[in-house]
């Protein structure tokens, strides 16, 4: 049975004030739960589908299914075609275990910049490249966390698409914030053209080499305890409730477009 790869809750805590910031903007939700095939759905209800650019492997992940990335083979997840991905304040959260690359994307709007890097050209440190002459570094400690061939969850925010805009990025792994390291926001941010994942839009080479498990993406700014919060519980917006999961499911050779889950991290049971 293709689809039914489920998976498992790691909580319903919420915010004080009884939210959580998964129900808020977000607007991509990828969680990896097919299993097999060459597409992954967007459980956020915006319909933005991925597709498997050069066919990168599934595999066992930490929480259920995973995706494995090999930048020499140009692996990616395209999103062309997508709405809502362009937004001028962000935030992106990803669970990944990144292994030690010269050139390592996280996601891109365009060829070179803008983009996310978790490293870049051996410095050995994330850097924010919003344009030409907009970019900021973070600390090297955070790549040494990263490249440390363990799981993380990883985020990565923007506050807006002014000039110095750049000089408020936030990053994190693992709920910590890292600290900005050298920079520089004397030109503006190249404009957005299309979100993809674990790759630039177009240039080979710089692609994610690693596997991950989830994707998500908000078009706001989450607050350090929301990201502290998608740390500690990442799928608590699901709590125990039953979630729709719009999953091709072939059922005795017969297409099955929707597939039921109890997402219950209690009974870590399937619904009936």
């Amino acid at each position: 049975m293709r689809g039914l790869v489920q998976k498992p809750m790691l909580g319903d805590e919420c915010m004080s004030d009884g939210t959580n910031p998964g129900d808020r903007n977000n607007v991509l939700k990828m969680l990896f739960n097919e299993g097999s095939g060459g597409q992954v759905f967007d459980l956020s209800g915006n319909g933005n589908t991925g597709t498997l650019v050069n066919s990168p492997a599934w595999v066992a992940g930490i929480d259920g299914s995973a995706l494995r990335f090999v930048a020499a083979t140009h692996h990616e997840i395209s999103l062309a075609g997508a709405t809502g991905l362009t937004s001028d304040a962000w935030t992106i959260v990803a669970r990944i275990k990144a292994d030690d690359q010269a050139d390592c994307v996280l996601c891109g709007w365009d060829d070179v910049q803008p983009n996310v890097y978790l490293q870049t050209s051996t410095i050995g440190k994330p850097i924010f490249y919003m344009g030409p002459d907009n970019y900021q570094y973070i600390v090297a400690s955070a790549w040494t966390k990263i490249k440390d061939g363990n799981w993380h969850i990883v985020a990565a925010s923007m506050p807006g698409n002014a000039n110095a805009d750049i000089t408020s990025a936030k990053f994190y792994v693992d709920g910590v914030s890292y600290a900005l390291d050298a920079g520089g926001s004397g030109g503006a941010p190249t404009a957005k053209v299309q979100l993809n994942l674990f790759a630039p839009k177009q240039l080979i080479n710089r692609e994610f080499d690693g596997d991950a498990s989830w994707f998500l993406y908000f078009n706001r700014v989450l607050s350090a305890s929301e990201i502290a919060l998608l740390y500690r519980e990442p799928f608590c917006d699901l709590g125990p409730r039953m979630m729709n999961l719009y999953v091709p499911a072939a059922v005795g050779g017969i297409s099955m477009p929707l597939v039921m889950q109890q997402m219950n991290h209690f009974s870590g049971g399937m619904a009936a």
